[in-house]
């Protein structure tokens, strides 16, 4: 049920701006490919 709450509860489009963000961080070599992925994940609460 918490992953159920957690996804009604977050807003797609905000999702996605924040994705966009982390791809960004990818691109600049701030952030590695294995955090990105974590942090996606995360964000789909997957």
């Amino acid at each position: 049920m918490d992953g159920y709450v957690k996804i009604v509860l977050y807003d797609s489009s905000d999702t996605a701006t924040e994705i966009k963000k982390l791809k960004e961080l990818l691109d600049e070599g701030i952030i590695t490919l294995e955090e990105f992925n974590a942090k996606k994940k995360k964000l789909l609460g997957i």
